[in-house]
């Protein structure tokens, strides 16, 4: 291939150019004269007479180009450091990272700070390189500790390596960095998340608060920030059953480490020593629950109906030795009861029991937890049947529970065994053809306070609104309950079907039916030892707004308004709890399913405007 040079004509006009010049066989011919013999001589019309035709040349790659914007080049600053700012402005971390250990390996002076490290500390949190996130949050600037942005992203590389188990320690070397640099409002979350988990319960909990106030305090952190600090980290290890923070660590020296807790921890500890242990076993007590990242997880999965991915997070749950809550294991066992084989799009189906199987086998170490979820689902899915059969063949009988009931109600024909074609009704068929002998010889367990009040809701379900069959279930219950603790769930269980049994008759003074009216309910409690919660008090106003007189309607208006100011004498004479927004959806839950009129619906607008008011 010829490049475009000059024509030949041009070529056969130099000689005579040459000439003019004096007959100078050696001496170069200028430009000018060049160009002035083109002209005389005329153009050869090729594409560019008087050059090249750049086109014909390969354009730079992108390789190239990558390599020549990450060549270093002459700097006044340290070596490598304005190579890695141009690295982490293009927003290429992972040649930032690269880039980062090779001119540590070879001792490059990196000390000038840069608020580019704190995004890239984010990445490496993200991206499973737990390691690296340290190194990259010690050369943060101090003064980034007034940027909201480079703020966020150390909270989010904080948050990240606590939620990770297998990154506890770089966790910990990280929270300590944090504190060094001034990161103080970063730190909340993380410690949350930190002592929620399996390190809230060892003996590197402690330590880990002895090294981080002292630096907090270097950092000029106020008294009154690390007792926030602190009882946010108690309120995390009484959530997860952990020993606090407060009981092992003395409250007096001359820089103490331990700080005054507020009322909000206070109430939490006290409630979480008189709450029943969960689980059977007194070391078990102790593990720790689901944390609030899975938690959030296994909703957004249950709400998408992915049975697969909610089995996904129980047992990575499971894995990393935390406890699924029962409400979560029951509500994955309604909706997989509810398929023979459980529908997955890409990959074969497989059965409800090779499916269920190995969170089964996983919960093995944690007896009861199992069949108390499964409980809690039969009842939870209205099997009433299911739910009394399981307690009376897999339960120590319990007094409150009365036996004579249970038996009653189950001897009655059953009018369907279950909707067909589900892995509910199959259990039910094969347990029905199972010999007496093999039933006998299975250990039975011993109720949680939690067990029995599911109980009573699936007997009390089975009753329905009949005065002779819930009469004397509910005097077993009391009876049951004047030797014995028991849940304010288990006399909430009677509110619901009781109301519906004779919704103006419950409300009234005095008993003129051998069920007992609201106001004896609530005295049994007191005389039981039982404080009614939130729930129950939101029970009591449905039964108020059931009963569709105006007696009652003013009676449930005063204790809302009573409970909207809790430092009211009423509040404080019934121990009212705070109304929430749970507390008006009940109430407008009952009065939609109420005859509709124009006074229903200036309840409900009252209702709303209460509702708007918190």
């Amino acid at each position: 291939m010829a490049l475009h040079a000059l024509g030949t004509r041009a070529v056969g006009a130099l000689p005579r150019a040459a000439r003019r010049a004096g007959s100078r066989a050696y001496t170069a011919v200028s430009a000018a004269e060049v160009l002035r013999a083109q002209a005389e001589a005329g153009s050869n019309k090729e594409l560019d007479p008087r050059g090249v035709d750049y086109g014909l040349f390969e354009s730079p790659s992108s390789e190239y180009t990558h390599q020549s914007a990450m060549a270093p080049r002459v700097s006044t600053s340290p070596a490598g450091v304005d190579t890695m700012r141009r690295v982490l402005q293009a927003g290429d971390y992972a040649a930032a990272v690269h880039l980062f250990g090779q001119l540590r390996a070879l001792g490059t002076p990196l000390g000038t700070p840069l608020v580019e490290y704190a995004y890239a500390a984010r990445w490496c949190a993200a991206s499973q390189r737990p390691d690296e996130v340290a190194p990259f949050l010690e050369r943060v600037p101090p003064e980034a500790t007034h940027s909201a942005a480079a703020m966020h992203q150390v909270a989010q590389a904080l948050l990240f390596l606590a939620r990770d188990a297998a990154a506890a320690p770089a966790a910990e070397t990280a929270l300590l960095v944090a504190a060094d640099r001034g990161f103080v409002q970063a730190l909340a979350r993380a410690l949350t998340e930190l002592y929620h988990g399996p390190l809230g319960g060892s003996p590197r909990a402690e330590a880990l608060w002895r090294a981080l106030v002292p630096r907090l305090r270097a950092a000029g952190t106020s008294d009154a920030t690390l007792a926030a600090l602190f009882a946010r980290v108690v309120r995390a290890q009484a959530r997860a059953r952990h020993t606090p923070l407060h009981e092992t660590l003395p409250s007096t020296s001359a820089a103490p480490v331990s700080f005054a807790l507020d009322a909000r921890t206070r109430t939490l500890l006290q409630r979480s020593k008189a709450r029943a242990p969960l689980l059977l076993p007194h070391d078990q007590a102790r593990a720790p629950l689901l944390l609030p990242h899975d938690q959030a997880r296994f909703a957004h999965y249950a709400e998408a109906r992915d049975l697969l991915r909610m089995r996904s997070v129980l047992l990575g749950a499971l894995a990393r030795g935390h406890v699924p809550p029962v409400e979560l294991l029951a509500t994955l066992l309604v909706m997989a009861s509810a398929h023979t084989h459980i529908p997955a799009s890409g990959t074969p189906p497989c059965s409800t029991g090779a499916y269920l199987r190995p969170l089964r086998r996983r919960l093995q170490a944690w007896p009861g937890l199992w069949e108390t979820a499964l409980l809690r689902a039969r009842e939870k899915a209205g099997d009433w049947r299911g739910a009394l059969r399981l307690w009376q063949t897999r339960f120590v009988p319990s007094p409150a529970v009365r036996a004579a009931s249970v038996e009653a109600l189950l001897a009655a024909p059953a009018p369907a065994q279950g909707a067909p074609g589900t892995h509910a009704a199959a259990v039910a068929a094969n347990s029905a053809v199972r010999p007496a002998a093999q039933r006998a010889v299975r250990a039975r367990l011993v109720p949680t306070s939690y067990a029995v009040a599911t109980a009573l809701r699936a007997l009390v379900q089975a009753c329905g609104p009949r005065a002779a069959l819930l009469a004397p279930a509910y005097a077993a219950l009391v009876a049951h309950a004047r030797g014995a603790p028991v849940r304010a769930a288990c006399f909430e269980a009677f509110v619901p079907m009781m109301s519906r049994a004779d919704p103006r008759r419950f409300v009234r003074a005095a008993p003129t039916t051998p069920l007992p009216t609201l106001w004896t309910l609530l005295q049994d409690m007191q005389a039981c030892g039982v404080t009614p919660r939130a729930t129950t008090w939101t029970l009591c106003l449905q039964a108020l707004a059931r009963a569709r007189g105006r007696r009652a309607w003013r009676v449930a208006a005063t204790l809302l308004r009573a409970m909207d100011e809790p430092g009211s004498e009423a509040a404080r004479a019934f121990a009212l709890p705070r109304a929430t927004a749970a507390t008006y959806v009940g109430v407008l839950h009952v009065l939609r399913r109420v005859r509709p009129g124009a006074r229903v619906r200036r309840r409900e607008a009252h209702m709303r405007w209460r509702m708007q008011r918190l």
